[in-house]
């Protein structure tokens, strides 16, 4: 089972991939690796919206 990472832990790991990602494109590399690099990106972004949503919605039913 996959360890579930904090928002805090979401956004470090999106700023070293997207730097990573940054990097090849720099670099002009538009290999398979990119593509699979630019995917887990991508990922990571959507697993930090879920993540804050669910955060979200959390705090609102406990103010309720």
């Amino acid at each position: 089972m996959e360890k579930m990472l904090s928002l805090h832990e979401l956004e470090k790991a999106i700023e070293c991939q997207r730097s990573r990602v940054d990097a090849m494109v720099y670099a002009g590399m538009y290999s398979e690796d990119f593509m699979r690099e630019n995917r887990r990106l991508d990922q990571l972004i959507n697993e930090y919206i879920e993540l804050e949503d669910r955060e979200k919605r959390l705090q609102a039913y406990f103010a309720d």
